[in-house]
């Protein structure tokens, strides 16, 4: 059964519930969150754990009477997603820059130079 505070979950567990309350499965959850499949199931497995639910429409009916309609978090979510592949864009796009302006540089690790002579013991 759950407990009298409701659901426990942190902000991913919250993204993921919320989501399959929706009626997203895992791979659907996955790929809006660009997380991958096995991650969205350990999510769901935690989730489940700790709030003590047998199945995932168990979580739907939780979510739904403790936080009401889903689709309210959906946009949100969607769009805080969209915010971290577009910032995540840039800067591969900033690195991708920074190696053709310095591609003259020679990056390799130089070979260590000996600078004195080892001297054998008799």
């Amino acid at each position: 059964m759950i407990s009298k505070r409701g659901l426990i979950l942190t902000k991913a567990q919250f993204k993921v519930a919320a989501l399959i309350a929706m009626g997203e499965g895992a791979k659907g959850a996955a790929n809006t969150l660009f997380n991958s499949v096995r991650t969205i199931e350990t999510h769901l497995t935690r989730i489940k754990q700790t709030n003590k639910l047998r199945n995932s429409n168990e979580l739907t009916k939780e979510f739904v009477l403790q936080y009401g309609d889903p689709s309210r978090y959906i946009e949100k979510i969607k769009k805080n997603e969209k915010i971290i592949l577009s910032t995540t864009y840039f800067f591969l796009a900033t690195q991708f820059m920074v190696m053709i302006v310095n591609s003259d540089l020679d990056m390799r690790v130089p070979r260590r130079v000996r600078t004195t002579k080892t001297v054998r013991r008799k």
